[in-house]
């Protein structure tokens, strides 16, 4: 998947649009987070400033991502490397106060995001895709 399918798909799981809100408000600065991330490398401009500057932007996920990956082009042409695929980062993926998100690949770290998925959705059904 390329840098702008990613952040598409995030916006699309995490994001209740039917009801305008994040699935767990933790979703948003992970979103955020990662937009933030990749901003950095794709950024044409030494220290310019990143042009997502609040978590509030993100009230509507899909016009912020659609502006700021409109405005970094490489985002869909360049795909994550192989060990990034499981999700934008692990490192964002692990964190404890997050509402789980994408399981990782079978290897040491499985058993982390495995035990956090414990049927999250089930508490709430509307933020289930499909």
């Amino acid at each position: 998947m390329t840098y702008a399918e990613v952040v598409r798909r995030i916006a699309r799981l995490m994001y209740v649009r039917h009801e305008f809100r994040w699935a767990d408000p933790s979703l948003k600065r992970l979103t955020g987070d990662f937009i933030g991330s990749i901003e950095e490398p794709f950024t044409p401009i030494e220290g310019q400033a990143s042009l997502l500057q609040n978590y509030p932007d993100l009230y509507n996920p899909f016009t912020t991502t659609e502006k700021i990956l409109a405005y970094y082009r490489e985002v869909h042409s360049t795909h994550q490397c192989t060990g990034y695929t499981a999700f934008p980062s692990p490192m964002l993926a692990a964190r404890p106060e997050a509402c789980p998100i994408f399981i990782s690949p079978h290897d040491e770290s499985f058993k982390f995001p495995f035990k956090k998925d414990s049927l999250w959705q089930s508490k709430d059904l509307q933020a289930v895709v499909g």
